[in-house]
């Protein structure tokens, strides 16, 4: 897989299907359900809330950038650096 990052998105090169991922600000329940379409976005919420809580890294970084649990929307910023750390929605 090849990563290519620019300003405002991420291209993946994956198996000779090329996927790009769109850096903006996101509803929180909308971007979860982005992680976890499998599930109801109330679930795909707490799943993806966990996952941060467990990466160390992910969580003191998103802190730094001025997220907390009871926020409804992420930032560009703080959806950048989510995607760095667990990678693309959808992959």
């Amino acid at each position: 897989m090849l990563i290519f990052k620019t300003e405002t998105q991420i291209l993946f090169i994956m198996d000779s299907q090329i996927s790009t991922f769109k850096i903006k600000a996101y509803g929180w329940q909308e971007f979860a359900h982005k992680y976890n379409p499998h599930i109801l976005p109330r679930s795909a919420s707490k799943r993806l809330k966990e996952w941060i809580r467990r990466n160390k890294k992910l969580h003191n970084e998103l802190k730094a950038l001025g997220w907390n649990e009871k926020n409804r929307l992420l930032t560009p910023i703080q959806v950048k650096a989510i995607v760095h750390y667990l990678g693309e929605p959808g992959w």
